[in-house]
């Protein structure tokens, strides 16, 4: 009896041997060694060995699980920050082309303004010119007209005196030379013709230095005028040039800070970059062969 137990116990440890090995062979070279150690062993020791395997395995199931967990979190939380700072990248460069753009703009704007102020003061300045060689040309009209009058005013307060006093000096001499009378009266009529000339010389003078005086009043006020208009545009051109530099220098700024900002997205973009590649390197083989390792431990646990 004893000896039969003895065999039927042989038999099963030599077939659970020969399992393990067969199991050794397609799965883990470990239990060839099992195998072995079953034939010159205890039952019990080879028992324990085999539920202590089997511990070992499904840790190493739970850790495999438990990495690749971890890449699939990590690869997808670094695609989504990706994503998320390539769209802010994105919109920082549309704020850069915007800003840019309204520099450049505003510069123009200035500039323009600036060439207007500069011809508007150019325009004053011919116009000032021009009306003080007008208004000299004017002073010399007036003065001209009036020494004119005066000559001529003079002359005539000359003849009239002639005229008044010689008429009977004249006939007395005349009658004594028995000149006939009606010569007289042809030499009275040519002195008032005179007279009368002159008159009309001292009315077109003064007309003329009326005239004048009214061309030159009314280029004064023209002038003015324009002056002063001109001044107020000069002046509200200004304004809006000083307000335009304010929004540049406001622009600008923000223009320096958004280049900082892209600069930075770019950086923090390179090191999600180098990120993820360290993240393939350490997961992708392991998600690749993750099914087939957790099968290959699966079976090897069922064998066991």
């Amino acid at each position: 009896f004893s000896f039969l137990q003895v065999s039927s116990h042989d038999n099963r440890q030599d077939r659970a041997a020969a399992v393990l090995a067969a199991a050794g062979r397609k799965l883990d070279s470990r239990l060839t060694t099992l195998a072995l150690t079953m034939k010159l062993d205890s039952f019990e020791k080879v028992k324990k060995a085999i539920d202590e395997m089997k511990a070992d395995l499904k840790k190493q199931q739970a850790a495999e699980v438990e990495q690749k967990d971890w890449c699939v979190d990590e690869l997808q939380k670094t695609k989504l920050e990706t994503q998320d700072k390539t769209h802010s990248e994105q919109q920082k460069l549309a704020e850069l082309e915007a800003l840019q753009s309204k520099v450049a703009q505003l510069g123009a704007d200035i500039k323009s303004l600036e060439d207007e102020v500069a011809e508007m003061n150019k325009q004053t300045q011919v116009a000032g010119q021009n009306r003080e060689k007008e208004n000299k040309e004017f002073q010399g009209v007036v003065m001209e007209q009036r020494q004119t009058q005066k000559l001529l005013q003079q002359a005539s307060a000359s003849l009239k005196k002639f005229y008044v006093k010689a008429p009977a000096f004249i006939q007395a001499k005349k009658s004594k030379a028995g000149e006939p009378e009606f010569k007289d009266y042809k030499e009275q009529s040519a002195s008032f013709g005179v007279i009368s000339m002159l008159q009309q010389l001292i009315a077109d003078a003064k007309a003329m230095e009326v005239e004048a005086t009214h061309a030159e009043t009314s280029a004064q006020e023209d002038y003015e005028a324009f002056a002063k208009a001109t001044t107020a545009s000069i002046e509200t051109k200004k304004k809006e040039m000083t307000t335009k530099a304010g929004e540049k220098g406001a622009s600008e700024a923000s223009l320096v800070e958004a280049r900082q900002d892209k600069e930075g997205l770019t950086t923090e973009l390179a090191e999600l970059a180098a990120l993820t590649g360290e993240l393939h390197n350490q997961c992708d083989t392991l998600m690749q062969q993750f099914d087939a390792r957790q099968s290959a431990r699966s079976d090897e646990m069922d064998s066991l």
